[in-house]
This record gives structure tokens, sequence and C-alpha cells, in this order.
């Protein structure tokens, strides 16, 4: 089988990175291999951070995790060669090992970092309500009110979005690439 390689830094200021992939095998630049047939799981995060795109596929193996990173502008160079090695990857994950799970987003911090400001925010709409209820804004009573529910309902919206006790929702590498493809697809539009 032909090797494919893929060459990309994972941060601008950083030096280029070299994997190959060949059928169900991914080489890394220092000569580690993983059997994409042991890949079990893993997850993929691709989010906006300031003038950069963060981009991030971790892949559970027996082996361990390997993780693959880049941080590069939306159109960039590296970013294009890293989005090329992701897709290929899932391609033939979707072959070697289907029934890998593979989660979205930011990771267990992110849903618990969204329970804690939502529990702020909750008790921050409580405080507001029950002073405007109380008296305690004057004139500014009617103002304390709306913006106390209006802080309660978004606290309760953030927690429930955050819910880091629900199990997270898992995509197989054949879903994950299929959304891949849209996704990739608006963002160029």
């Amino acid at each position: 089988m032909t090797p494919y390689a893929y060459t990309f830094k994972s941060k601008p200021e950083g030096a280029e990175v070299s994997w190959q992939l060949t059928g169900k095998t991914l080489q890394l630049e220092n000569g580690e291999q993983v059997d994409l047939s042991t890949v079990v799981g893993g997850t993929f995060s691709d989010m906006p951070s300031g003038a950069h795109w963060v981009s991030c596929l971790v892949l559970e193996h027996s082996g361990g995790k390997t993780k693959i990173a880049c941080r590069d502008m939306r159109t960039g160079a590296s970013r294009a060669q890293y989005m090329s090695l992701v897709v290929s990857l899932l391609g033939d994950l979707a072959v070697v090992s289907p029934n890998a799970a593979f989660r979205s987003g930011g990771g267990r911090f992110a849903t618990y970092a969204l329970l804690l400001i939502g529990v702020v925010l909750f008790g921050l709409g409580i405080y507001a309500m029950g002073g405007a209820i109380l008296g305690q804004f004057g004139d500014a009573t009617q103002f304390g009110l709306s913006m106390g529910a209006m802080a309660l309902i978004f606290g309760i919206f953030l927690g429930w979005s955050g819910s880091p006790w629900s199990k997270p929702t898992t995509r197989s590498p054949q879903d994950l690439l299929n959304w891949l493809r849209t996704w990739l697809r608006r963002a160029e539009a």
C-alpha cells in the first residue's frame, strides 16, 4: 500500500511535523506507530480561538493515546494538511475499526466549566431577584427583577448544557467523517 505523508505545523511558531498513513498504520515522525485496528475511540474538537482555529484529534488505542493537533488560520496551509490527514484517517478507521466511539467538543473540562458558570449565574439571579423583592434596590427594583430572572434562566441553561453527569454523545468514525466533510464544506462557503 502506498503511504501518504502529511506535513504541518502543530502551532504557527512550531516546527513542521510529518505523519504517514498507510492503510491501517499511522506512523509518527519519531517512528512511533499506531495500528488503527486497535483504536477504540477518542475525541475530536475544532474551535476558533482568536485569529486561529484549534483542532485536536485524540486516538485512544491499545498502546495508549495519540494526539494530533493543529493551531492555524482557518484557511492556513497547515490546517489544510491537518484536515486532509484527519479525513483520511477517519476513512481508514471506518474500514478497520468501525466500532470506535469518538466524542466531539472540548472534553470533560468544558462541561464542568459550563456547569460552574451556570451555578454562579443561578446564584446571582437568586440574589438579584431576592434583593429586588425585599426592596434593597430602591428605584432599581424592576431592573433587579428582570436581570435576576435573566441570570437565573441563563444559569440553568448553561448548567444543563454542561451536564457532566450525562454520558457524552459519541460517533462512529464514518459518522464523524460525514459530519466533518459537511462542516468543512460549510466553512469553505
